[in-house]
């Protein structure tokens, strides 16, 4: 439940406490054509990962925390820089660094 998992963070932290968090990212440009090739992309059918989001809704779960977003970056093994700047396209995972206000 990444409410929940959230809102314990956000419970434990002291004020202007930090925390790094990751997600997998489904609007990943590769996912994005997986999807309109009618399949299903690797982390959406990866047991593990019981939900998906793009940077709203991690941006939208992390302020339901009352928790403050700081950055947000991203991971890319090929294109580490486009990965970085635009993680919403280039970034299978997105990194948020989030902030108890």
């Amino acid at each position: 439940d990444p409410d929940h998992a959230l809102g314990e963070i956000g419970r434990a932290l002291a004020s202007g406490g930090r925390a790094v968090v990751t997600v997998p990212n489904l609007a990943h440009w590769r996912y994005r054509l997986d999807l309109l090739r009618g399949r299903v992309p690797p982390p959406a059918a990866d047991k593990r990962h019981l939900h998906q989001f793009d940077r709203k809704l991690f941006t939208d779960a992390i302020e339901r925390a009352r928790l403050r977003l700081a950055a947000m970056t991203g991971h890319g093994v090929r294109s580490k820089n486009l990965a970085r700047s635009r993680p919403e396209l280039f970034s299978d995972i997105l990194i948020a660094t989030a902030v108890k206000v």
